[in-house]
């Protein structure tokens, strides 16, 4: 498409009335070059936010009022009202800041008791946050380095997949995370919320 030379897309979901939202990256990761997408159903497609770095983790409240996104390098989590009749977001809030001490947020997925689970680049783990007070709440460490996403699985969604990256990984770090892009799977105590489907509202 003219305009996205340049350009791939990274992560992506389909909201509620499945639509699918995906963002992009520049190869290079050129500061604000990429933008937020929606794709309807009948194939048709917008840009709702401009100025993306590295998009990555989406999900929607129970309540499909909010939509929940991260640009990578902002280490934040923003809050969109979200109308789920017309798919329209507002220009946001942010509700989660995670310290670089941390690591970089990246995929992120939402539990049954909304609360935002969110792998962490350069970070060796997932944490939970509450979106509401902004805290983090748990942390589950993995044998990876690079953290980059995260759902829940099986028929009680009870479980929880990680997955990690080996990327651009120096030799030191490949000795000392040998199992990085690998997938990883824990219970952590608490039920994920059902996934949507693109194309196939409730």
């Amino acid at each position: 498409q003219e305009g996205m030379e340049g350009l791939r897309y990274n992560d992506g979901k389909a909201d509620p009335q499945g639509r699918l939202w995906v963002g992009g990256v520049h190869l290079d990761q050129t500061p604000g070059a990429a933008s937020l997408y929606r794709i309807d159903p009948n194939g048709a497609s917008s840009a709702w936010r401009d100025g993306i770095t590295i998009s990555n983790g989406l999900c929607w409240s129970a309540d499909h009022q909010t939509m929940y996104y991260i640009d990578t390098p902002t280490g934040a989590v923003r809050a969109f009202d979200y109308d789920d009749a017309s798919g329209v977001i507002d220009s946001g809030r942010v509700v989660v800041t995670i310290p670089e001490s941390l690591g970089f947020p990246d995929g992120m997925v939402i539990d049954a008791e909304g609360m935002l689970w969110i792998a962490l680049w350069n970070g060796n783990s997932v944490t939970r946050w509450n979106p509401n007070t902004g805290e983090m709440i748990d942390q589950i460490f993995v044998p990876a380095h690079n953290v980059t996403s995260c759902a829940f699985v099986g028929d009680q969604l009870d479980t929880l997949y990680i997955t990690s990256s080996s990327f651009d990984m120096t030799e030191a770090e490949q000795a000392q995370y040998p199992q990085a892009g690998a997938v990883f799977g824990v219970v952590p105590g608490v039920k994920g919320a059902p996934m949507d489907l693109f194309g196939l509202a409730e």
